[in-house]
């Protein structure tokens, strides 16, 4: 398994949630945003997650961003 970056540039990272729009979210610059993109059974579509972000947090304060896959195998697949 691979394992995901803990911190990035000095800040924390944090997996923006899925399916809910009342999570308690930190200020835009306090943390290193983690978004983690595929559609697969069971998963907010993409679009949906992605444009909730952007109205979640506002995009000019986000100092890192990591974009991909939610879990990795060995070989750097998704499961």
């Amino acid at each position: 398994m691979i394992d995901r970056v803990q911190q990035l540039n000095g800040l924390p990272a944090l997996t923006f949630p899925q399916f809910t729009h009342s999570a308690r979210l930190p200020a835009a610059d306090a943390a290193a945003w983690r978004i983690e993109i595929e559609d697969r059974d069971g998963d907010e579509a993409s679009d949906v997650y992605r444009e909730r972000f952007l109205t979640a947090v506002p995009a000019e304060d986000v100092r890192a961003l990591t974009i991909g896959y939610p879990w990795y195998t060995e070989h750097g697949v998704a499961a």
